[in-house]
C-alpha cells in the first residue's frame, strides 16, 4: 500500500475490481498451482491487503515490510513450498498460458530459475519466474545488497551458472517494449481504459494475444504510458547500492 510511486495502487479499482482481484483471478488459473499465497508486510498499513486476500479467499502471509527476499522465504517455508512462482500483484493483464510455459520449461530442464525475462522479450507486466526453495533459500542466506533483498530473484539471475542452473522462454517476437505493469497514474489510466475495452471484445480474456488485439484496433491507448523506463524501480534500488 505505501508504493512510492503510486501508494494504494495494489488496491485500485480497475473497470469494477481491484488490481489484486484481477491478478488473483489470473494467477489461480494456471495449471499445477497448490497454493496462491498474497505476501504482504506486517505494517498495519497493509492490513486492507490481508482483508482483501481474505475476501478473496486465498491465503495472506505478513513479512518484513522492506526486506522483500526474506518475505518470499519465509511464505514459502511457512507453506513447505518446494517450487515457487513468482507473480507481482501490480500486473493486472498476466497471462496464465505464458506462466504454464515457463513452469513447463522449468520441469523440463530441472533448473534451479526459469524465467521469461532474461532477456525479457514479453511485455512489461507479463514477467514470471519460477525458482526452487532451496535456491530461494541461498538467495536469501547470501544476497547482501540492497537491490536484491527488493527485488527477490536478483541475486539468482546475476550470479554464476555453476551456483544456479537457469533457464529462459522467449516469445517469437520481441514485445519487451510494451508497458502492461502498474507503477504510475499513467499506467492506471492506460489499464482502466484498456480494460474495459477487452472485456466487451473478449469475455474473461487472459491472453497476450486478446490485448495486442484491442491495441491494434485503439493505438491512442498504447501511448497512454508509452514513455515511463522499463525497470525503474530495479535502477534506482542499484544506484542505491552504489552512491555516487
Amino acid at each position: 500500500m505505501s508504493s512510492s510511486r503510486l501508494p494504494g495502487k495494489v488496491l485500485a479499482n480497475i473497470a469494477g475490481k481491484t488490481m489484486l482481484e484481477r491478478v488473483v483471478e489470473r494467477v489461480r488459473s494456471i495449471k499445477n498451482i497448490d497454493d496462491v499465497v498474497v505476501a504482504t508486510t506486517t505494517d498495519i498499513n497493509d492490513d486492507p491487503i490481508v482483508n482483501e486476500a481474505t475476501r478473496l479467499g486465498v491465503e495472506a502471509f505478513k513479512g518484513h515490510p522492506t526486506d522483500v527476499l526474506d518475505r518470499y522465504f519465509e511464505a514459502a517455508n511457512t507453506h513447505n513450498a518446494e517450487v515457487i512462482v513468482r507473480v507481482t500483484a501490480d500486473c493486472p493483464l498476466f497471462d496464465p498460458h505464458v506462466a504454464e510455459n515457463v513452469i513447463e520449461r522449468f520441469l523440463q530442464t530441472k533448473v534451479d530459475y526459469c524465467s521469461n525475462i532474461r532477456p525479457p522479450t514479453y511485455p512489461d507486466g507479463l514477467d514470471v519466474e519460477v525458482l526452487t526453495a532451496q535456491a530461494l533459500e541461498i538467495s536469501w542466506h547470501d544476497a547482501k545488497l540492497e537491490s536484491d533483498r527488493e527485488h527477490v530473484t536478483t541475486y539468482i539471475r546475476r550470479t554464476n551458472p555453476d551456483r544456479f542452473t537457469k533457464s529462459n522462454v522467449e516469445h517469437h517476437v520481441d514485445l519487451s517494449s510494451m508497458r502492461w505493469t502498474i507503477d504510475e497514474p499513467q499506467d492506471l489510466e492506460f489499464m482502466r481504459t484498456l480494460l474495459p475495452r477487452l472485456e466487451d471484445k473478449h469475455e474473461n480474456a487472459t491472453r497476450l494475444e486478446n490485448v495486442l488485439e484491442i491495441l491494434r484496433g485503439y493505438p491512442d491507448v498504447a501511448i497512454l504510458n508509452s514513455s515511463i523506463i522499463r525497470n525503474e524501480g530495479w535502477n534506482q534500488s542499484l544506484a542505491n547500492d552504489h552512491p555516487n
